[in-house]
């Protein structure tokens, strides 16, 4: 069973994610296409 401290650093990764790629999306020219990849995976992962 996760603690409320595990869970709680869940949601921040999760959130963290999510926010880099709403930059991401906003501004792609900003970032490399390994840049891109990554925080696309980090959200898929982030995800589950």
């Amino acid at each position: 069973m996760m603690t409320n401290e595990q869970w709680q650093e869940l949601a921040q990764e999760h959130e963290l994610a999510y926010f880099r790629a709403d930059v991401c999306l906003g501004s792609p020219q900003s970032f490399s296409l390994d840049e891109k990849r990554q925080i696309c995976e980090d959200s898929a992962t982030r995800s589950r």
